[in-house]
Parts: C-alpha cells; sequence; structure tokens
C-alpha cells in the first residue's frame, strides 16, 4: 500500500523548483494587472492552511510593497467585510485545490465590489480560478493526503508574488530585491537539504514521541509557519499543539509553563525579532519547561537555550520561515509514526471541503 504523504512530502523539492518556475513566468503581469487597478488595499481570504497562507501573505505584500494587506478567513469575509470592499480592493481568494465552497463564495460575493479578484490556487480549472479576474498558479502536482506540498508552494506563491510586486511598484529596494529573488531560484535545493537531514529529522520526532501538549512560538513570518505546522500535527499526530506569536505568549500563556510542559520555538538569525525569541526561551528554562529550538547555528543565543535543538540552513527571514516546513513535514510524519498511527488515515475530516454541511 502506497505511504501517499510520505511520497508527497518528499515531491516537495520539485513541486517548489517547478512552482517557482511558473511563477518567473506569469507573476509579473498579474503584479501589473494589480497595479494598474489603482489598489490600495488587498484582502487575502481562505480557509485552513490556506488562511495560514493568506496571514504569510499580509507579511510579505506589507514589508515588501507597503499596501496594507487583511488575511481572514472566508467566512468571517464573506459574513463581516463585504461592505467594506470597493473599487479599490484587491481580493485574493487562497485555496490549494480551487474548490473550496467557503472561498469560492466569499470571492464570487466580491463580483462588481472590488477591482480585481485572484486566485491563488494550485488547479487552474477550478471554481476559484473561474471566478477570478486572473489567478496566481503553483504547479505542485495533485494531493491525496494532508495538506503539505500544496501548502508549501502556496506559501511560496504568496511570497513570489509580493517580490514581483514590489518590483512592479519600485517600493522596495532593487538591489534588495535582486538578492531575494536570487535566494528564490535556489529554493528548491534548500528544500531538499532540509530532507536529507535524516539524522535531525528522526531525533526530532523521537523527542516529541511522548509528547501530547505542545506550545510552538514564532514571531513576524515565522507565526504562520507555526500555524501550520500545529494543523497538520493535529490532523495527523493527534495531538493538541497550539501556536502563539513570542509577544503574545507572554501575556497570559506564560503562565502555564511548568515542568513537564513541551515548548517550541521557531526562528532563524535573519528574524530582526531573534532576540525577543531568546528571551522567552530563558523564561520558559527559568519556569522549569522543555525547550526545543528550530533555527539555524549561527542564532546562538536561541540554540543554547534548546533541551532538543533541531538545525535548519541559513535563509532569509521570509524563505526561512516557509521552507523550514518541508523538514517539519518530515518530523510530523516520523513523530505520527513513532506514536503508531496511520497519517494517511484521517477519522473526522475530509480532504477538501467543497460543500456545506
Amino acid at each position: 500500500m502506497t505511504d501517499q504523504i510520505l511520497t508527497e512530502i518528499l515531491e516537495e523539492p520539485e513541486a517548489v523548483r517547478r512552482s517557482i518556475a511558473l511563477g518567473r513566468q506569469t507573476y509579473h503581469s498579474v503584479a501589473e494587472r494589480l497595479a494598474a487597478s489603482g489598489c490600495n488595499r488587498i484582502y487575502a481570504v481562505g480557509c485552513g492552511s490556506s488562511y495560514f497562507a493568506g496571514i504569510l501573505a499580509r507579511y510579505a505584500l506589507e514589508q515588501f510593497t507597503h499596501i496594507p494587506t487583511i488575511a481572514t478567513s472566508a467566512v468571517d469575509f464573506s459574513t463581516y467585510s463585504l461592505d467594506s470592499v470597493d473599487e479599490r480592493a484587491a481580493v485574493i481568494g487562497i485555496s490549494q485545490s480551487g474548490e473550496s465552497f467557503e472561498t469560492v463564495e466569499a470571492l464570487e460575493k466580491c463580483r462588481g465590489r472590488a477591482g480585481l479578484l485572484i486566485a491563488l490556487t494550485n488547479n487552474r480549472d477550478s471554481r476559484l480560478a473561474r471566478s477570478a479576474d486572473i489567478s496566481i498558479l503553483t504547479d505542485a502536482g495533485p494531493e491525496k493526503a494532508s495538506g503539505t506540498k500544496t501548502v508549501l508552494t502556496q506559501m511560496l506563491a504568496a511570497y513570489q508574488f509580493a517580490l514581483s510586486l514590489a518590483d512592479v511598484l519600485g517600493s522596495h529596494p532593487k538591489d534588495e530585491l535582486d538578492r531575494l529573488q536570487h535566494e528564490l531560484e535556489e529554493a528548491h535545493t534548500l528544500t531538499a537539504q532540509l530532507q536529507s537531514d535524516t539524522g535531525a529529522i528522526q531525533a526530532a520526532a523521537d523527542y516529541l514521541k511522548t509528547v501530547d501538549n505542545l506550545y510552538v512560538v514564532a514571531a513576524g513570518p515565522f507565526f504562520p509557519l507555526a500555524l501550520q505546522m500545529t494543523n497538520t500535527a493535529r490532523e495527523i499526530a493527534r495531538v493538541h499543539c497550539q501556536a502563539f506569536d513570542v509577544t503574545e505568549f507572554r501575556h497570559g500563556p506564560l503562565e502555564i509553563l511548568r515542568p513537564g510542559t513541551y515548548l517550541m520555538l521557531l526562528s532563524n538569525s535573519a528574524s530582526p525579532l531573534a532576540s525577543n525569541m531568546a528571551q522567552l526561551g530563558e523564561l520558559a528554562r527559568k519556569a522549569g519547561a522543555s525547550v526545543s529550538v528550530v533555527t539555524d547555528p549561527q542564532d546562538e543565543a536561541l540554540r543554547s537555550l534548546a533541551d532538543h535543538y533541531y538545525p535548519v540552513p541559513e535563509a532569509s527571514e521570509h524563505l526561512g520561515s516557509i521552507l523550514y516546513l518541508a523538514g517539519l513535514h518530515l518530523v510530523l510524519y516520523h513523530w505520527s509514526r513513532a506514536k503508531g498511527l496511520d497519517p494517511n488515515h484521517f477519522e473526522n475530516i475530509v480532504k477538501t471541503w467543497t460543500q456545506a454541511l
């Protein structure tokens, strides 16, 4: 019997390569269309992991294009936000399958309201793509298990599109954009490198094997990485796993730390909030919590606080916050197997919500 999820996780480097190549050919024209629309704000709308990709899009779009971006779940958007949408707004509907009914419905309700409707999807023939004016497409190939390679390429597409739009708008220094674009071209190599470190992956899974309650803390664009990781952990490892922003964790959640509590910190040395992560790590250690750290070797302050350290390669903040998911997917897979579970099988959910309950 095929281990579907493992097959799809291991396809991530090639999915990344193909999707970035497709984006290189097509995203510039989408960026030109958005720039010409006179857009002064963007709504990123989706469900589940696609909603989390919208949060990642918000960080990248606001930092590189300076356009205010609101990331919201599709149902909340349809219920509460439609009256704020006008011809100066662009709406990006995000769905891997392009068939999630809430997201399709949200985009369709914006017809005649928004200045531009954009679909971000892995399916060019989907209802979402047909409902949009223009599409940002990924090329991850079909996916049948829990969202892995499509989630990863979706997050990369949001980032790559933000860089393309910044280039069209001239909103970010050209030399910095060129450097980030060059790094993006090597993303598939970095993805393969992450997945080839089988010793570190297995050690992380072994560390987590008996953990049933995990708090994952991150900052900036690493926060949607924490959301994606915890979502997949709940799906395939069946654990209580909660994501927090580093500053928000100090407002209340810090009080739950004690011996026997497991905390994972996601960051890298390029993060401008690396010192905040290290400060939280120190507080967690003082409270007696077990601290697992995911960062690169250059992030010495955070790495020195780890009870368990999962090393990742050095990268820019945004690219690292996306690609590190490729290694973490394998950690989660082996964590699930170590618990005696089948990560290909869902008890209560379906692969894609394409109809109302």
